[in-house]
């Protein structure tokens, strides 16, 4: 499963210094990730960029993520980018849970997360990592819906993952 991603872009800086960089981050649909931001210290020139992301929002949006309206600022300048790229076609299906068992995202494992593992039944496991093949066998079951009702927890009893 994927627990973050590892995104990666150049910024070129005529002026040596500290710089805010941000940028938002959507989903396929559209859907609205969050907004990074980080302070770095840029030298003359190009430098890569690397933002670890790690947002409870992929667990609710497929990808591709794209990075949109990319703000650099610092040294007396400033630069913006309408779109700064985007990565390849994840699924939500493939992000590491908050709680194992969880297919709909709500902190419990319960009827609306049996309803959703029922629409799936049959289907081949993404790769890598698919959170709805509980038993890992490559394909989503019986077993897989079995195993989500032992997992049967409400928000406050429900072990969250690290």
């Amino acid at each position: 499963m994927i627990g973050s991603l590892n995104l990666s872009f150049p910024v070129r800086v005529s002026v040596s210094g500290n710089y805010q960089i941000s940028f938002k981050l959507i989903g396929a649909g559209g859907e609205d990730l969050g907004l990074i931001n980080a302070s770095r210290s840029l030298n003359i020139g190009t430098n890569t960029i690397t933002a670890n992301v790690a947002t409870p929002a992929f667990l609710t949006s497929d990808g591709p993520y794209q990075g949109i309206s990319l703000l650099v600022f610092g040294g007396g300048n400033s630069a913006r980018l309408d779109l700064l790229g985007m990565t390849p076609a994840f699924s939500r299906w493939q992000f590491y849970p908050r709680v194992t068992g969880d297919l709909n995202g709500d902190g419990a494992v319960d009827a609306a997360d049996n309803s959703l593992m029922t629409t799936f039944r049959g289907q081949r496991a993404l790769a890598p990592g698919d959170r709805r093949d509980l038993n890992r066998d490559g394909i989503i079951d019986l077993r897989d819906a079995r195993e989500l009702q032992r997992l049967s927890c409400t928000v406050s009893t429900c072990q969250v993952n690290p």
